[in-house]
């Protein structure tokens, strides 16, 4: 334990508690721990503001890794654990070898699966932004020794499924944006508005079912016959979502549900 976190933490409780909920000494040991007191005297100033710790210390834990971040990618949340999850056990029932991971961002989902796998697979990472894939290329670099070394990682800049056609994928996974500009805005906390990324989270309300009708129609013509998609949505449009995908000729659809009970997840099966 580091002393100089000990009395800035008991000096300061009562303003990160304000700035953090949630935030205890055990959990503000664990981000700032491997810091030098040089380095931790840099980061006061962010902690007074109530910049998110993961983009203070630039690291995240999320399922059994850590991840770097920066604010070019969201912080992951604990409820994108269940996709990954989810995502395993298809793929280890159905034996699925070729997968894409959309708006992959700092690539928590698909090497978290990557590295859960004792078979070799073909991964896609693919995000429209560069400064995201920057960060996911980081991670694929840091914890490729998790990996079978027969899978094949490739990372690619792309908006959805726009450089695939024909059958190439048998699993599909995605947290795309999924909140209305407008009409979700006041459900966002201040801090993910102030700090994380908007192209990773937001779709203008006017272009919200066109987007995810397009999104649903590439899905329908990347997935192999039988193949599988989950995609994680917010729990107050999850059932119109369904509903789209329907018109896509998708079969065994379902909403399902994270560990807080709140819809959260679309999967479904191609034909």
């Amino acid at each position: 334990m580091n002393p100089h976190l000990e009395v800035f933490f008991s000096k300061n409780q009562n303003h990160l508690e304000q700035s953090y909920p949630g935030i205890n000494f055990n959990i503000f040991n664990y981000h700032f721990r491997n810091l030098s007191l040089s380095s931790f005297l840099n980061c006061i100033d962010d902690l007074k503001s109530g910049k998110p710790l993961e983009y203070i210390t630039g690291s995240a834990y999320f399922y059994k890794s850590d991840f770097h971040v920066n604010t070019n990618v969201l912080i992951p949340r604990f409820e994108t654990e269940v996709l990954v999850e989810k995502a395993l056990e298809l793929i280890k029932k159905n034996k699925l070898t070729s997968i894409i991971d959309i708006g992959c961002g700092s690539g928590i989902i698909g090497l978290s699966v990557l590295a859960e796998l004792s078979v070799p697979v073909k991964m896609v990472l693919s995000d429209i932004s560069n400064d995201a894939l920057k960060v996911a290329k980081q991670n694929y670099l840091k914890l490729k020794y998790k990996f079978d070394s027969e899978s094949h990682v490739s990372i690619v800049k792309q908006d959805r499924l726009e450089n695939y056609t024909n059958e190439e994928f048998d699993l599909i996974l995605s947290n795309p944006p999924y909140i209305k500009q407008h009409s979700d805005r006041s459900l966002v906390h201040k801090r993910v508005l102030e700090y994380e990324p908007h192209i990773a989270l937001f779709i203008d309300d006017e272009s919200y079912d066109l987007w995810y009708k397009r999104f649903f129609e590439q899905i329908q013509s990347c997935l192999k016959p039988f193949g599988f998609f989950i995609i994680e949505g917010h729990e107050d449009h999850l059932d119109h979502l369904k509903e789209i995908a329907a018109k896509n000729q998708f079969v065994d659809l379902k909403v399902d549900r994270d560990l807080t009970k709140s819809k959260r997840f679309l999967i479904g099966r191609k034909k």
